[in-house]
C-alpha cells in the first residue's frame, strides 16, 4: 500500500479510538451521576449527555477578575427599558433583562431591541408571583406554568441563548426547587443571584427602594447613585441588581440613575460583563426545605441534606475528582456542564 493508504488508516484508526474513548468516559459520566442521584427528569448537554439544570442553592459569581461587574435588570419590559436597553449598547456595557413575560405584550419591539442591542433575556416569570406562595396556594404546576409561559416568549426572540433563571423577590426553597427540577424547565440555570444591590443601607444600594417614599425613605437620583457607587467600589467584582420595570411604576428612574454611574465606573476601571458569561456558583448549603439557613458541608458529599460547593463549576477541558465519581466538565461556548447538580 502507498504512504498515503497507511497514513488514511492510521488517521481512521485514531478517530475510532477518540470517539471510544469519549463514549468511554461520557458512560463514567454517566455511572457517577446515577450513583448519588434517584431517577428524575432532566436537562442534557448534546455534547456527552451530562446533567445541568436549576439548583437548590442560590447561584452568585465567581472567579471574576478585579473591577468586573455584571448587570441585571428585573421586573420589565418598563416604560424606559429601550432607552436603558440602546444607552448600554453604546457604553459597551451588555446587560442581562430579566423579563415578566406578562409585560413582553405590546413591547414586543422593546424585547427586538434588547436583543440587538446585544443584551440577554433571561427568565424572572410570568407574573412576577412569589413562587413559594403559589406553590402552597395551587402546587407544582403553577409554578412550572410561570416558567414556561415566560421561556415560550425568550424562545420566540432570544433562541439558543444560555438559558438563566432568577426568582421574583429571591424567595427559593426546595419545594418550589423541586417543582422546577422534575419538570422541562429543569434546562434552567439558576436561581441567579446577585452581589450588589440587594438592600438599601448606610453603605448598600436597592433601587426599587430609593424610589419609594415609605420604609427607609425615598433618596434622590445622586444619594441611590452615591450608594451604588460605594457598595461596587466596595466589593470591586460581582453581579449587579436593578430594576427596569414593571411598567408605569417608579424604577424608570434607574435609567437615570445608570446614565449617571456606567461613566463614573468605566473612569475608574471597571469591565461590563454579560451574566451567562460569569461562572456562577453557591456560597452557601441550605437545609433542604429550610430557606436562608446554612449549614457546614457533611463528610458525605452525598447527604440529603447538603454538599461541598467546590466543585461545582470548574474551568473548560479541566479534569476533576468530584466525591461523587470522577468528572469531566466542559464549557462550550455560553452553555455548561455542570455534573454536580447531579449530587443532592
Amino acid at each position: 500500500m502507498g504512504g498515503s493508504v497507511w497514513r488514511e488508516l492510521a488517521s481512521t484508526a485514531g478517530r475510532a479510538r477518540r470517539v471510544a474513548l469519549g463514549a468511554a468516559v461520557c458512560a463514567l459520566v454517566a455511572s457517577a451521576v446515577a450513583a448519588c442521584e434517584e431517577e428524575r427528569p432532566v436537562a442534557k448537554d448534546p455534547l456527552c449527555d451530562l446533567v445541568v439544570g436549576i439548583s437548590l442553592e442560590r447561584q452568585y459569581s465567581s472567579q471574576l477578575p478585579d473591577q468586573t461587574i455584571a448587570l441585571t435588570f428585573d421586573d420589565g419590559p418598563g416604560d424606559r427599558t429601550a432607552e436603558l436597553s440602546a444607552y448600554l449598547r453604546d457604553q459597551a456595557a451588555p446587560s442581562a433583562f430579566f423579563i415578566n413575560g406578562g409585560n413582553v405584550e405590546g413591547r414586543e419591539t422593546v424585547v427586538r431591541g434588547i436583543v440587538s442591542d446585544g443584551h440577554l433575556l433571561a427568565n424572572h416569570t410570568q407574573t412576577h408571583a412569589g413562587l413559594d406562595v403559589l406553590f402552597t396556594e395551587k402546587g407544582a404546576t403553577a409554578i412550572v406554568d410561570e416558567v414556561a409561559a415566560t421561556d415560550r416568549i425568550i424562545n420566540q426572540f432570544q433562541p439558543g441563548a444560555r438559558p438563566l433563571f432568577r426568582p421574583p423577590f429571591g424567595r427559593w426553597d426546595a419545594s418550589v426547587h423541586k417543582a422546577l427540577r422534575d419538570s422541562s424547565m429543569n434546562k434552567y440555570f439558576g436561581p441567579v443571584y446577585w452581589e450588589m444591590g440587594d438592600a438599601l443601607t448606610p453603605t448598600t444600594a436597592a433601587d426599587w427602594d430609593c424610589w419609594d417614599a415609605a420604609g427607609n425613605g425615598q433618596r434622590t437620583l445622586e444619594e441611590c447613585s452615591d450608594l451604588y457607587l460605594v457598595e461596587i467600589r466596595s466589593k470591586r467584582r460581582g453581579v449587579v441588581l436593578m430594576h427596569d420595570g414593571p411598567p408605569g411604576g417608579a424604577n424608570d428612574r434607574t435609567v437615570d440613575m445608570v446614565k449617571r454611574i456606567v461613566p463614573i465606573l468605566k473612569a475608574e476601571g471597571f469591565k461590563f460583563v454579560r451574566v451567562d458569561e460569569l461562572d456562577l456558583a453557591p456560597v452557601t448549603v441550605p437545609e433542604a426545605g429550610t430557606f436562608g439557613t446554612t449549614l457546614t458541608p457533611p463528610s458525605d458529599p452525598c447527604a440529603t441534606k447538603s454538599r461541598p460547593l467546590s466543585w461545582d463549576y470548574v474551568p473548560f477541558n479541566t479534569k476533576h475528582v468530584n466525591p461523587c465519581g470522577p468528572a469531566l466538565l466542559r464549557r462550550r461556548g455560553l452553555s455548561a456542564c455542570v455534573l454536580s447538580q447531579g449530587c443532592r
